[in-house]
């Protein structure tokens, strides 16, 4: 059920996403949806009802709900069997409940929950036999990151880290939280030592290439390029740190062709939208600067990057 289900909500995503590229209207943009949701629904719901999901189930059900209810936000689909959005909460809790190791029924819950922060005492009660699981403080960690309350996460960190003291996903958390807090000499020390522990790792390195930018480490950050470009020169991480570097050394039209070159393998990554920004400030077009902080703000709005430029 969840593989047939799965591979139909991706490919609805694909076509989505292909129909959405040949459009320039901001606005008929958003009425591009996934045509395979209403199918999907109807028929997993029919599985529900007759206990048929498993946890993997009820989170493919739990996010079809929830797409669902985007759609509802942006027409008017009165009589269409749109579910609410207590619905897809109510069903993501269940999935997680049955099997708390699926790290994206979490991410999905913690996007809920920043959209709507009314649903927060809800689910920490329906969470409750799950509150001295270490996945739920994972959450709470990424949950504080989001929502920039980066003490509470650093405090989470460091009991998690007394669990798993190799993790190089805490260790990375915490290099961003401090990085956020604008403490570049921690976050650097952070990143550091997350490429002792992992010399190939390219997630999150374009972090670690601002703040070597900020710092004007040129040495560091040219190191830091050529390692990456050997690792995989086909990631958005990769070209937005030689972009770092190219703007480091002030050819800004040079860094905005691997920004450019990041947004083409990945068009939601935040970081190559606001980067790209800065650059086309330092080249005077202002009209591109604004379109690429718009972009931004559109992937994460809770981004203050994006806001300050």
């Amino acid at each position: 059920i969840f593989l047939r289900g799965y591979a139909l909500y991706l490919a609805g995503e694909r076509r989505k996403e292909e129909e959405m590229l040949e459009l320039r209207d901001p606005l008929e943009r958003c009425s591009v949806f996934n045509s395979n949701l209403k199918k999907l629904s109807m028929e997993l719901a029919s599985f529900r009802e007759k206990g048929k999901l498993d946890a993997f189930g009820l989170y493919l059900y739990g996010i079809v709900l929830k797409e669902l209810h985007k759609q509802k936000d942006d027409h008017d689909d009165a009589g269409l069997g749109f579910e609410t959005d207590e619905d897809a909460l109510s069903v993501l809790i269940d999935s997680i409940l049955l099997y708390p190791l699926n790290w994206s029924a979490w991410l999905d819950l913690t996007e809920m929950c920043l959209a709507n922060s009314t649903i927060h005492r809800e689910v920490e009660h329906r969470l409750g036999p799950l509150s001295s699981h270490y996945m739920y403080h994972f959450f709470l960690v990424h949950h504080f990151l989001e929502q920039q309350d980066h003490d509470q996460a650093l405090l989470l960190i460091e009991g998690l880290e007394t669990i798993f003291p190799k993790s190089n996903h805490l260790k990375a958390q915490a290099a961003l939280a401090y990085y956020n807090m604008r403490d570049f000499d921690q976050a650097q020390e952070q990143f550091v030592d997350l490429r002792r522990r992992d010399p190939f790792r390219l997630e999150h390195m374009d972090i670690f290439s601002n703040i070597l930018y900020v710092k004007e480490c040129k040495a560091e950050l040219s190191h830091l390029a050529h390692t990456v470009v050997r690792t995989d020169k086909f990631k958005p991480e990769t070209c937005c740190i030689v972009g770092n570097y190219y703007a480091l050394k002030g050819q800004h039209e040079k860094a905005v062709q691997y920004f450019e070159r990041a947004l083409k393998l990945d068009r939601s990554f935040l970081s190559a939208w606001t980067l790209m920004g800065h650059e086309y400030m330092e080249l005077k077009n202002t009209p591109a600067a604004i379109e690429a902080y718009r972009k931004a703000v559109d992937i994460n709005p809770r981004d203050y990057r994006a806001w300050y430029g």
